[in-house]
């Protein structure tokens, strides 16, 4: 019983420690919306595309380019989720979402110019179905025509 509630304890500061950045106040003063995907997209400080193959075709890095392309790609309004593809797709391009790692407790230096990668979203050949990729879980979306064209005119720019 004594392991049980121990296990219990860490895993809550565990999650504590983890979840702390999600829970500070936005510039309204408020600590709701910290988890929305919305939220988790935008604070990237690069968007870096790539194609099927992997290859880098284009880097997003200053402000207006950033708040540009979160503008035209409507991060989440009218995304409609979809079960994920019964074959395997092939993927058409890919946007990764790159940010200053978080410092934490456990100390890992962070050096200047550090990006990771902290979520990913992968556009399908054939369609407007998207894969969102964040830390902890993976859903699929059909992406309105015009942010899915969007996406691929970025890309190609």
């Amino acid at each position: 019983m004594k392991r049980l509630i121990a296990a219990l304890m860490m895993a809550s500061a565990l999650a504590g420690l983890i979840g702390g950045c999600s829970a500070l106040p936005d510039e309204a003063g408020s600590a709701e919306g910290g988890d929305s995907v919305n939220d988790t997209l935008e604070k990237a400080e690069q968007v870096e595309f790539r194609n099927g193959s992997g290859e880098v075709l284009r880097t997003l890095t200053t402000n207006d380019e950033l708040n540009a392309f979160f503008e035209t790609i409507d991060l989440g309004d009218d995304w409609e989720w979809v079960d994920e593809p019964e074959e395997e797709p092939v993927t058409e391009l890919t946007a990764a979402f790159l940010q200053t790692p978080t410092q934490t407790v456990f100390g890992k230096k962070v050096e200047e110019g550090d990006l990771v990668e902290t979520a990913r979203l992968t556009l399908y050949e054939g369609g407007n179905v998207a894969e969102v990729r964040l830390a902890l879980f993976t859903f699929h979306v059909e992406l309105p025509d015009e942010t899915a064209q969007a996406l691929r005119e970025m890309a190609a720019a």
